[in-house]
């Protein structure tokens, strides 16, 4: 770019008037970069859209790209989630024809994995997340590397499908040194191996170890995750009844720093581990997780309390059905 960064915006319409195709489209884009810091995105997707056909007649690639990449993220602050992805896809495809190694390659699939996030389908974002924070760790960009991995590893929370959390944790391990990081990584890794989707590992040691990095740490949210993991460990030893009054426990302090989002957690948490022997006390728990992600507006949890209360009523229906016959038979 010139000194027509100096300009004003008046001038700068002006001098579109007798501008050559190249300074048109500089203009045309920093005249869409002004709307954006105005946060004015329909407007700055226009500007922008003319600047990148003008790059794409002269054939300049690069500003083509940083075109299309800005009105990607425009349209997804527009809430036009298609239309960004689309936008982006753009970017990618040429990207990988034109210059694979390029960082826009990490940053393009980053975005993608966010326009799906943001559009409530974690399962799709989660692969996209996981192909930026592979791209960033392979050229040594740690810092691009750990911020890809933390949003690949909170879309494997999300959907709750551990298959790809040992990388994603391994990535965050090797690239970070925040203590936060570190007990995301950890927990997941727990969670990874009490599904049975990890290799071996010991939980025990592990919880131990976030424990630990929690008391040097004033993070609530990093604890709630570490409470959780402690839950998710007394389920796969067996112990329903001391993890279901773990996640109560963990629900109340949830509920005294006023999270809704970790009471829901808590509360999936503890009707898991009462689904077959206290199914009513289980199903109330559930309808309290289902209200505060629709609160929320978080989808994920309220289709896992759904998901939990068809199965939970669905026990209590054959439980009743055999209470039934069984006295049916007693005649």
């Amino acid at each position: 770019m010139t000194h027509r960064h100096d300009h004003t915006d008046e001038k700068l319409w002006n001098s579109l008037k007798s501008a050559t195709d190249s300074e048109r489209a500089e203009i045309l884009q920093i005249l869409g970069w002004r709307h954006i810091r105005q946060q004015k995105w329909a407007r700055a997707v226009a500007l922008l859209e003319e600047a990148k056909d003008a790059y794409l007649r002269l054939g300049l690639e690069s500003q083509m790209r940083e075109c299309a990449n800005w009105i990607g993220r425009c349209l997804g602050n527009l809430g036009e989630n298609e239309r960004a992805i689309l936008a982006h896809k753009e970017v990618l495809a040429s990207l990988i024809d034109n210059d694979p190694t390029n960082d826009w390659v990490g940053k393009t699939l980053d975005a993608i994995g966010c326009q799906y996030r943001d559009a409530g389908m974690h399962d799709l974002a989660e692969a996209w997340f996981g192909q930026a924070a592979r791209q960033h760790d392979a050229n040594g960009d740690a810092e691009l590397a750990v911020n890809s991995a933390r949003k690949w590893i909170n879309s494997i929370a999300a959907t709750r499908q551990w298959s790809s959390m040992a990388e994603a944790a391994s990535i965050v391990l090797r690239n970070s040194d925040t203590i936060i990081d570190h007990i995301r990584a950890h927990v997941g890794t727990v969670h990874a191996a009490c599904a049975g989707v990890a290799e071996e590992v010991d939980v025990v040691v592990l919880l131990a170890k976030c424990d630990r990095l929690v008391s040097a740490c004033d993070d609530v949210e990093s604890a709630f995750e570490v409470e959780l993991a402690h839950v998710a460990a007394m389920r796969q030893r067996g112990d329903l009844a001391g993890a279901s009054d773990r996640a109560l426990k963990g629900r109340a302090a949830a509920r005294e720093y006023d999270s809704a989002d970790y009471q829901a957690e808590f509360l999936l948490q503890a009707a898991a581990c009462l689904a077959d022997v206290e199914p009513a006390r289980a199903e109330s728990f559930l309808l309290v997780a289902k209200d505060l992600g629709e609160v929320l507006g978080d989808t994920s949890i309220e289709d896992r309390a759904e998901a939990s209360l068809m199965q939970v009523r669905e026990h209590m229906r054959s439980a009743h059905d055999e209470l039934t016959g069984s006295q049916q038979s007693l005649w």
